[in-house]
């Protein structure tokens, strides 16, 4: 079972956009490509039974272009704090590189070529209104908020379809430097965010889409179930025997109900692995929301995956029929019908 976890604290970032991100209006970077840095220092946070309060971690991310940064097509590198234990590197390592679930899982989507992770010293100051990072000969930056008409409080963009947070203060670079893994970029004037976080893994994520579909899945499996165990007990609901067509005859409604109990077992059948599936389609379909991405909605999906199992009963009740007619055209099948079985069953 995979690790529950949680992180809080204080995030910044800056790339080499201007001073307005391209990605908080969908559009494609101004200078054709993006390359940025986002920097988290957690204030809270555990995965499993591990402390994470007081560390760092860097995500860096270059998008070559053309086109915008949901396209996909990143090389990303991962840092994590040399001040750390191993055991609370390697969970800042699956957080941050998106093996642990939760925000970064859904980024990590759009990463085509990751550098891997990387133990670094790693030095995060918070000065009011200023963000500064440094990790020695790797990375340097350096931003500052951009305030509104009272020159304290930062301008925030809020509603931002952003991984981080929808709530974003506006920033500018005095700084932003980098170099390793083949890449590099010295830039300054360029935009800015920070925010603080508050991330959670997609274990113990309570989305109401979430619930619904593991809601509905559990329901569908108890009625199975229910069935299934009244008919193995010989109680009988006088809709299905030894065989749920056995003794009656071809008809629409007995049709219907094939194909509907048929329907009801499958999904109680896969209802482990369809479940993971369908909470992290809705997900991603919650997240190309946000970005006003086009996306189909989870419900379809689970709509279309029962159907799908349900449709094939009409195969099975084709089947099941055909077999019980074979009796009672050659009816010698009675008498050797089981020697016949056993037989095949050797084969």
């Amino acid at each position: 079972m995979a690790e529950q976890w949680t992180l809080s604290g204080d995030y910044f970032e800056s790339c080499n956009c201007d001073l307005v991100c391209a990605c908080l209006i969908q559009a494609a970077p101004p200078r054709g490509r993006c390359d940025a840095a986002l920097a988290f220092h957690v204030d809270q946070g555990s995965y499993g039974q591990t402390s994470l309060d007081g560390l760092n971690a860097v995500l860096v991310a270059s998008f070559p272009g053309p086109g915008r940064m949901r396209d996909g097509n990143w090389t990303a590198a991962v840092y994590v704090d040399a001040a750390a234990a191993e055991a609370q590197q390697q969970a800042l390592g699956a957080i941050y590189s998106g093996q642990a679930g939760g925000p970064m899982q859904m980024v990590f989507l759009l990463v085509s070529n990751f550098l891997g992770v990387k133990t670094a010293p790693i030095r995060y100051e918070i000065d009011g209104n200023a963000r500064r990072l440094s990790i020695p000969d790797i990375l340097d930056i350096d931003i500052e908020a951009v305030t509104g008409r009272d020159g304290s409080e930062p301008l925030w963009a809020t509603n931002a379809a952003h991984p981080v947070s929808p709530k974003l203060a506006l920033a500018q670079s005095t700084a932003y430097r980098y170099a390793d893994h083949n890449l590099a970029w010295d830039v300054s004037e360029t935009n800015g965010h920070f925010a603080p976080f508050s991330w959670q893994s997609s274990a113990r994520m309570r989305g109401r889409d979430s619930l619904i579909i593991i809601g509905a899945l559990v329901a569908v499996s108890f009625v199975a179930w229910v069935i299934t165990v009244r008919q193995m007990g010989g109680m009988g609901l006088g809709l299905m025997a030894p065989s749920m067509t056995m003794g009656r005859p071809v008809s629409v409604a007995n049709a219907g109900l094939y194909v509907l109990l048929w329907g009801v077992m499958m999904v109680a059948m896969m209802f482990p692995s369809v479940a993971p599936m369908a909470v992290l389609f809705s997900t991603i379909a919650r997240r190309k929301r946000e970005r006003a991405d086009p996306f189909v909605p989870a419900w379809i999906f689970v709509a279309g995956y029962t159907a799908v199992w349900t449709l094939t009963g009409g195969l099975a009740y084709a089947g099941d029929m055909a077999i019980q007619a074979v009796p009672q055209a050659f009816p010698d099948l009675r008498t050797y019908g089981p020697v016949i079985g056993g037989g095949l069953l050797i084969l």
